[in-house]
């Protein structure tokens, strides 16, 4: 009678770890929030990185997995006050260019600091959208490592 059971158990154990383990493949690389309610992230899994626009805990408006070798990306080149980094994520005629520019005003006793992020939104090539993160609500944002790992400007 208790093998069937033991049999049982370990099948369980052994789907779960194995979901678990998958799952934590998953990094969040990027996240922030709208003044929509609606979240713009980037994941990480493996090689591949996944763009998602929309409502909060909600199936996403859009969602695209690429390959890293598919990403194109631009990185500050040590040059200047400002600091410009993001990703894109090419789909037909459209691309989506995850984005951060941390820009420094030298003008007073003390550099201050601005920081912008959010998704610019092209078809063809014309801006079409640029929609902004709210102050303060990156959650996580490694955007200057994965522009400067894929960096292709």
């Amino acid at each position: 009678m208790r093998k069937p059971f033991l049999k049982s158990i370990t099948l369980f154990a052994l789907l779960f770890s194995a979901s678990a383990a998958n799952a934590n493949n998953n990094e969040i690389v990027f996240n922030c929030f709208t003044k929509n309610k609606k979240e713009i992230k980037i994941v990480k899994n493996g090689d591949k990185f996944t763009y998602s626009f929309g409502k909060i805990n909600l199936k996403p408006d859009i969602s695209l997995t690429r390959h890293e070798s598919q990403l194109t990306s631009y990185a500050w080149k040590g040059i200047g006050k400002d600091m410009p980094y993001g990703v894109t994520f090419q789909n037909g005629e459209y691309s989506y260019t995850v984005y951060e520019t941390i820009a420094r005003d030298y003008s007073g006793d003390e550099v201050q600091v601005e920081i912008s992020r959010g998704v610019y939104v092209e078809k063809n090539g014309k801006s079409i959208a640029n929609i902004s993160c709210l102050d303060g609500t990156a959650i996580h944002s490694d955007l200057q490592e994965i522009a400067e790992t894929y960096s292709s400007n």
